[in-house]
């Protein structure tokens, strides 16, 4: 039996990736005060970081609800298709739990609902090696148990470029951030357990880059990790090619995977921020 993927655009799966791959992606919604947009269609990344540089509140987002959930499953199922539904953190978003809802309102085994523990990019590459699966020809129950595998140890990374969208988010002091501005400092985080943690405070990017391989190296990242390499970048990809050097040159080349940071999760990092994942 087929296999549709779906994912929410937190993901960042543009219109092109996600076609490529066959995966469905359902879009959150972003407010400007009345203005509503979908996630990933109605703004270009350069739009919505004009937008939010020219408002004095960052936007508000709104999640998935059970009945669009409820309404995609039925009609994948209702076509002879299993449907695997991989979403952002359940501790970031309510997007996972209103897909346990419609699953639950459909009473169908047919339907795998699983919560990434991750989000952005490195949900991306996980969704994207699920697809690889659903095309291999794995059923559905296969393919959501190796997810809920990898979503206890995928190896995913992050520098950002300011620290201006985390005091405007309020995760920040007014003050914290105007020294780190002024020191160059870049914080690498990550995403453990479903939340995002913030593993250190580097001098610049370079110094950023290095402590990220740095880290991953003692964390198991080796030339035997993972076919693909997937990167991320908001709005300015400037910093990417040289993360891709330093990759190629310690663990020689392999494919790479890009994908644009959209507006739910640029609203909290802003441009300029870059990242990798590796997925076994």
């Amino acid at each position: 039996m087929a296999v549709q993927i779906i994912t929410d655009s937190t993901s960042e799966l543009t219109g092109d990736l996600a076609e490529t791959w066959n995966v469905q992606v359902l879009p959150l919604l972003v407010f400007f005060g009345n203005e509503c947009y979908r996630d990933g269609l109605d703004l270009s990344s350069k739009e919505f970081f004009r937008k939010i540089k020219e408002s004095a509140d960052l936007p508000t987002t709104s999640q998935v609800t059970p009945a669009q959930f409820a309404e995609v499953f039925r009609a994948h199922r209702e076509a002879g298709r299993e449907v695997v539904g991989i979403f952002i953190s359940s501790k970031l978003s309510g997007t996972y739990n209103s897909a346990v809802l419609a699953r639950e309102s459909l009473g169908d085994k047919g339907v795998y609902v699983i919560d990434s523990r991750t989000a952005t990019f490195c949900l991306g590459a996980i969704v994207i090696e699920a697809a690889r699966l659903a095309k291999s020809g794995r059923s559905g129950a296969e393919i959501a148990d190796w997810v809920r595998r990898v979503a206890a140890t995928h190896m995913m990374y992050g520098v950002i470029d300011s620290l201006d969208h985390l005091r405007r988010g309020g995760r920040l002091s007014l003050k914290s951030a105007i020294v780190g501005n002024i020191l160059g400092v870049k914080p690498v985080i990550t995403i453990r357990d479903g939340e995002v943690i913030m593993l250190a405070k580097a001098r610049g990017h370079k110094n950023a880059l290095r402590w990220m391989l740095e880290d991953a190296e003692k964390n198991g990242l080796s030339a035997r990790s993972g076919k693909t390499v997937y990167f991320a970048y908001s709005l300015d990809k400037s910093s990417l090619e040289a993360l891709q050097e330093m990759i190629m040159q310690k663990y020689g080349k392999r494919e790479f995977i890009e994908l644009e940071v959209g507006a739910v999760v640029g609203t909290h990092i802003g441009p300029g921020a870059i990242g990798f994942c590796v997925v076994e």
